[in-house]
């Protein structure tokens, strides 16, 4: 059984630990496809006895014909698909499914969609996906947390290529969404450079960013697992939070860390944990 709740501008909510251990049901983010042909971060309430039920229970939900979702997104797994066989082994889930999951318009973004809403740091962290028994063409290696999600290459050259995973906003029906946008970039600057930049002036179709062009960050370091971002004025205005989260999101995306701490002008101004 899976329930979908609608967490705007939240990426993570705290569930009762009493209803988690009486019932068997946890919150979990899953992707979901809005109108505008994007993944988008959605929390559900799912049954959790074991990973071989949450995983077959995710799989179902993402299907095209789950009639329980929000009316603002849609499933893009084939209806037919089945799982024909899964294992997990030192965190590494093995997944044969029947041949009709190639039976989608994107095989890519239906991949990851999935891969990204099955990865769960404690229990799943790499997938070993097959169709029928054999590898799928192209997607032979094990997929994890690095593989693309709503993929927008900006390659000018072939020299100095970095992945870098942005958030952004997304407006969907006045509600807002957490989306993260992965770019094959040709800069071979630090990442955080190039995430305060794409923030500014490369905000992909119908994605949002409200950080203001004035905010500059003047310095950031990493020290105890913590990074540090240093802005040269504070963020006053009633998207602060939104600003502050994109960044972070993005940081958390791009490094092993598991804090961010910003400051304005060398003094402390938030803590964003990655754990909520």
């Amino acid at each position: 059984m899976i329930t979908i709740i609608k967490i705007p501008k939240e990426k993570v909510l705290k569930t009762n630990l009493v209803l988690e251990n009486t019932t068997g049901i946890k919150n979990k983010t899953v992707y979901l496809l809005d109108n505008n042909q994007y993944l988008v971060e959605v929390d559900v309430f799912i049954e959790n006895t074991s990973v071989e039920k949450t995983v077959y229970n995710i799989i179902e939900y993402l299907k095209k014909t789950n009639t329980n979702m929000d009316h603002n997104f849609n499933g893009y797994i084939p209806e037919k698909t089945k799982i024909i066989e899964q294992s997990l082994d030192n965190k590494v889930l093995s997944l044969n499914l029947s041949k009709d999951f190639l039976k989608t318009n994107n095989l890519e973004q239906t991949i990851s969609g999935m891969v990204h809403s099955l990865i769960d740091s404690k229990s799943i962290e790499k997938i070993k996906l097959k169709i029928e028994g054999e590898s799928i063409k192209g997607y032979e290696n094990d997929l994890d947390e690095d593989f693309p999600i709503n993929l927008e290459n900006k390659i000018m050259n072939r020299n100095n290529i970095q992945k870098v995973v942005v958030y952004y906003n997304e407006l969907l029906n006045d509600e807002e969404y957490y989306l993260p946008v992965t770019k094959y970039i040709s800069d071979d600057r630090e990442k955080i450079d190039i995430i305060m930049d794409e923030l500014k002036d490369n905000i992909p179709t119908n994605l949002i960013s409200y950080l203001n062009p004035k905010v500059e960050m003047i310095n950031y370091e990493e020290e105890n697992n913590v990074f540090m971002i240093d802005l040269n004025e504070k963020i006053i205005d009633d998207k602060k939070e939104e600003v502050l989260n994109t960044i972070a999101y993005s940081v958390f995306s791009n490094y092993d860390i598991s804090s961010v701490l910003f400051k304005v002008n060398g003094k402390i101004d938030k803590l964003i944990s990655k754990d909520g």
